[in-house]
């Protein structure tokens, strides 16, 4: 799992904090600090999605 948080983590660049900070009216130190302490949920959850969804064209669906 650490891989697929270091690949978020790369997603999201100073421009896109600059523009998500300007659209919520936040510092953006504070937006990345919220963004970064947001990461492993957002990867646990990807994660436990991918182990519940079977592949698209799955016979057994």
């Amino acid at each position: 799992m650490a891989g697929m948080m270091d690949f978020i983590q790369q997603q999201i660049t100073p421009e896109t904090i600059t523009r998500i900070s300007n659209e919520i009216g936040e510092d953006p130190e504070k937006t990345r600090q919220a963004i970064d302490a947001s990461i492993p949920m957002l990867a646990g959850a990807i994660s436990t999605q991918a182990d519940v969804t079977p592949p698209a064209g799955d016979p057994l669906t």
